[in-house]
C-alpha cells in the first residue's frame, strides 16, 4: 500500500452515515437511501436533488438509480419526471432483487422527481438511492452491489489513470465509457473503453488515452464490502486522477533533426 493511503482511508471509514433514511416529503439528496413500502397498485413520489456540494441539476448530467427489493413482490414501474408532468425516463423493474438503471438530465434545475408504482397484487418494499456524475473527491456506495458515477473531461492524446485505494474487505468493478446518446441509458448509450475489477488491498486503476477530447464516465460498482441494508459500513471511493500529457519531442530527436539539416546544408555548399 502506498504510504499515504492510510490517511485517505480514515475519512472513508469514519464518514457520517450516507445511507440514513430521509423523511417522507423531504427533497432527497444523492447517495441517501430511502425505504419505500407500497400496497398493491399504490404509488409514491419523491423530489430528488443532487446535493448541496454539487449544486442544482445541470443539463447533460447522467442520473443513475440503484434499487433493491426487500421481499418477493417485485413488479415495479419507475418514472423520472420533470416539472410534475414530463416523463424523462421510465423503467419496469421485475424479477431480480437488484436493479441498476440510468438516464440523461435534459434541462437545468428541474424540479425532478421519482415516481414509483407497485404493479403487483401483493405489497412490496424496496430500498433505493440515486447518484449523478461529478468530479467529486469521495463517494460512498451505500448498498451491496450498488453503483456510483464519476466524470472527467479528458484531453485527446494525454494519458490518464484514475486510481481507487481499496481496503481488504472491498471488491469493486470500474468501467470507463464515453456517451454515444443523450438518453444515457447504460450500457446501451455508452461506448465502454475499459472494464476492470480489483479487490483490496490492491488499487483499482483505470487508464485511458482518449482519441478525442470529451467527457469520460467512470461507473463504479461495489461487488463486496457494502451492506445489504443501510448501515455505517460501506465501500467509500476516493478517486485519484493522474495525467501524463502527450509526449513532446525529446532532446535526442531535436539533435538528430539538427544533424540532418547540417548534412543537407553541407551538401549544398
Amino acid at each position: 500500500m502506498r504510504p499515504w493511503v492510510a490517511l485517505l482511508l480514515v475519512p472513508l471509514l469514519l464518514a457520517p452515515n450516507a445511507a440514513a433514511h430521509t423523511q417522507s416529503g423531504d427533497a432527497q439528496s444523492h447517495l441517501t437511501v430511502r425505504r419505500v413500502p407500497l400496497a398493491p397498485g399504490a404509488s409514491s413520489a419523491y423530489f430528488v436533488e443532487p446535493g448541496m456540494e454539487e449544486g442544482p441539476w445541470v443539463a447533460g448530467m447522467v442520473f443513475v438509480l440503484y434499487l433493491q427489493f426487500n421481499n418477493a413482490s417485485r413488479d415495479l414501474h419507475v418514472e423520472l419526471v420533470l416539472n410534475d408532468k414530463d416523463v424523462v425516463a421510465d423503467w419496469t423493474l421485475t424479477g431480480e432483487v437488484r436493479h441498476k438503471v440510468s438516464a440523461g438530465i435534459p434541462v437545468d434545475k428541474g424540479p425532478y422527481e421519482l415516481r414509483f408504482t407497485n404493479l403487483a397484487d401483493a405489497p412490496t418494499s424496496f430500498d433505493y438511492y440515486f447518484d449523478q456524475n461529478c468530479a467529486c473527491t469521495y463517494k460512498p456506495v451505500p448498498l451491496d452491489e450498488g453503483w456510483v458515477v464519476f466524470a472527467y473531461d479528458l484531453v485527446k492524446g494525454h494519458t490518464y489513470t484514475v486510481g481507487f485505494p481499496l481496503i481488504p474487505s472491498w471488491r469493486v468493478q470500474g468501467v470507463v465509457a464515453t456517451r454515444t446518446r443523450d438518453a444515457s441509458s447504460y450500457p446501451d448509450d455508452f461506448a465502454v473503453l475499459q472494464n476492470v475489477s480489483a479487490a483490496g488491498p490492491q488499487w483499482l486503476n483505470l487508464t485511458v488515452k482518449p482519441d478525442k477530447s470529451t467527457r469520460h464516465y467512470f461507473f463504479m460498482t461495489a461487488l463486496e464490502g457494502s451492506p445489504s441494508t443501510p448501515s455505517q459500513v460501506y465501500v467509500g471511493l476516493t478517486p485519484l486522477l493522474e495525467e501524463k500529457k502527450a509526449d513532446s519531442p525529446g532532446l535526442g530527436f531535436v539533435l538528430a533533426l539538427l544533424g540532418l539539416v547540417l548534412v543537407a546544408w553541407r551538401r549544398r555548399a
